[in-house]
């Protein structure tokens, strides 16, 4: 008896063929199709969502910093006046500033004896910073809100169509054994078949489920990069080869 179980595993073994990665969507019908497409898009938008809400972040902290101007500004006029009520004006609105320091660092400098009343002392107003902050909040909050929406509709379609495509799996494979010949079933384990349709089920489920919307994300995110870094400076990109 044990012998015939092992040649009967044995020949399970060989039997057994490998089966590439879009084999496994055999099984589905064309709604899943048209839900898998439109999963994969979702994730490859999520991924674009991703790049443009770090590059918005980090041109979103230069536009912080360009606050500081109003500072300087203030500053500068308190400087070229010479007027003893700016400057205290100043140093009142300001306490955390040391003016005297920063005053006797400027004259030593080799900016010293440079005109503060030229031109190109030019200085953006606080409405024309805060509109280009208020434009990019929004864009930040819409790209947020595409990548939330595009990431739960990845997630939902292809979870759905993998759980769809392993159910219908399931039922091919109990057609199957029971059209088998009663022979067939006394060689092999009743126990290991039904191991075997649920672990095997669930294997093809996690492979074709989320798991791939995450690898577009995450490969979009990665070419995207690479773009972005080679139309900034390709130079600088390409050093790191070397």
């Amino acid at each position: 008896m044990s012998n015939s179980k092992n040649n009967s595993k044995s020949n399970l073994k060989e039997k057994e063929k490998k089966v590439s990665f879009f084999q496994l969507y055999k099984y589905s019908n064309k709604i899943e199709k048209v839900m898998i497409f439109f999963g994969a898009i979702s994730a490859f938008i999520q991924g674009l969502c991703d790049i443009l809400e770090i590059l918005i972040s980090i041109v979103l902290n230069l536009n912080l910093k360009i606050l500081l101007e109003n500072v300087l500004k203030s500053m500068v006029n308190a400087m070229v006046s010479h007027d003893q009520q700016k400057i205290l004006s100043f140093i009142s609105e300001h306490p955390n500033i040391d003016y005297g320091k920063i005053y006797e660092s400027f004259q030593k400098s080799q900016y010293g004896t440079y005109d503060l009343t030229s031109k190109d002392f030019t200085f953006n107003t606080m409405d024309e910073i805060m509109k280009r902050l208020y434009k990019i909040i929004i864009l930040l909050l819409i790209i947020g809100v595409v990548a939330f929406v595009t990431g739960f509709l990845f997630y939902v379609l292809l979870n759905m169509t993998a759980s769809r495509q392993s159910s219908r799996i399931r039922s091919l494979v109990y057609k199957s054994l029971l059209n088998q010949e009663i022979e067939w079933h006394e060689k092999t384990s009743p126990g290991e078949l039904s191991s075997r349709i649920i672990s095997d089920t669930i294997l093809i489920e996690d492979g074709i489920g989320s798991k791939v919307g995450t690898l577009i994300q995450n490969i979009t995110t990665f070419l995207a990069c690479y773009v972005i870094s080679f139309i900034s400076s390709w130079k600088l990109t390409m050093c790191k080869y070397y």
